[in-house]
């Protein structure tokens, strides 16, 4: 193994919460085309590793691959994750779903990428898998940036999960948020886009995101107030509050458009929106906008008139609700484009530029071949 002193260059960790996942996949597509410049850290978490060994079958036993325990009897991949960078060595480290894979090369791509570039973050294309392939278009960069990416400029806060490559010491003593089931990735993505470190796209192989795990820790249908738990995390973390302005208000923006609005397409049924629930939905946008006063300048009519509708006692029933939600979905109407305030029309964060940058991000698959 290819080594800085004692370690390999590179500590990949991927967490496995069940036998059923397809562990086997996402290790071979990490070992296979990488070299001896990575090692693979699996976290067994709640598992006997012999059980998971099981699993890998013959790739067992190899020195780019380790196997650790740990048990906390919590329904969150923060934990695994967790003990994983805690074990980590390398200068650089790298984080992964068990029913995930690379496309072949991908680990050294964003290895050679980092070295060229000096970045301390190298953020991969995301694809997602399926009957017909999707480009994530995260982040939607300013148009021709490939490195030196701006966490403001280039509307990192998009990119959740921080999937890649990461120097060490950028993560340092940071860690994934406490038991959170869905979304403890955010606050940690976010501390790091806006650290103000050298940040750099990644052409080439790309990382594959499969949703053919039925057991999937982020995927069960949760309340609204257990599925955005993590909104509450990254509004009350001491970093949000004394940041800058310009940060809150990117993160807020983000917040909003993709977190509380995605709520609507995963909750499409009439039954999904309880008085509770809405109240409850209703209750963390204003906290949102507690923490960034100005950000529904930048959304368009559409969203602010769903918005409106939301407490429960808006006089708007759960249909009438549902068709608002549908009617911000019909892009590139006047309603979905237009911002409530007018000098708001070209931000950054509001449609016109938004979309184009998506649009572009997309069209040229993610981080551009």
């Amino acid at each position: 193994m290819a080594t800085s002193g004692e370690h390999p260059a590179v500590d990949l960790i991927i967490a496995v919460h069940s036998l059923e996942r397809p562990i086997a996949r996402a290790v071979r597509s990490v070992l296979d085309g990488s070299g001896d410049e990575v090692r693979v850290t699996v976290v067994c978490h709640d598992l006997d590793a012999a059980a998971v060994a099981d699993r890998l079958g013959a790739m067992m036993p190899d020195a780019r691959l380790r196997l650790i325990e740990h048990r906390d009897g919590i329904r969150s991949p923060s934990g695994p994750f967790n003990a994983g960078l805690d074990a980590a060595e390398a200068e650089w480290l790298a984080i992964m779903g068990s029913d995930d894979e690379l496309e072949p090369g991908a680990v050294a791509a964003w290895l050679d990428r980092a070295r060229r570039t000096g970045s301390a973050a190298v953020l991969p294309r995301i694809v997602r898998r399926g009957v017909r392939d999707t480009v994530v278009a995260t982040p939607p960069v300013r148009a021709g940036r490939r490195d030196r990416l701006d966490g403001v400029l280039d509307r990192l806060a998009y990119r959740s999960a921080p999937l890649g490559l990461l120097r060490r010491d950028l993560v340092g003593e940071l860690r994934f948020g406490g038991a959170l089931s869905q979304g403890e990735d955010v606050l940690f993505s976010a501390r790091l886009w806006f650290a103000g470190q050298l940040i750099a796209l990644a052409p080439g192989p790309a990382y594959l995101v499969h949703d053919d795990a039925g057991d999937r820790v982020t995927m069960a249908p949760r309340p609204v107030g257990q599925t955005l738990a993590f909104v509450e995390e990254v509004l009350d973390d001491r970093w949000f509050r004394t940041g800058p302005e310009r940060v809150r208000f990117a993160l807020a923006a983000k917040l909003l458009r993709v977190n509380v609005l995605g709520e609507f397409v995963n909750r499409p049924r009439v039954d999904d929106w309880t008085p509770d629930e809405r109240d409850d939905l209703a209750r963390l946008v204003r906290s949102i906008l507690d923490a960034a006063p100005s950000v529904l300048e930048v959304f368009p009519f559409a969203d602010r008139r769903l918005l409106d509708a939301l407490p429960a006692d808006s006089g708007v029933d759960a249909a009438r609700l549902l068709a608002l939600a549908r009617a911000r979905r019909a892009f590139g109407r006047p309603r979905t484009l237009v911002t409530h305030s007018p000098l708001r029309l070209l931000h950054r964060e509001a449609p016109l530029r938004f979309m184009a940058a998506s649009w572009s991000v997309a069209r040229v698959g993610g981080a551009g071949r």
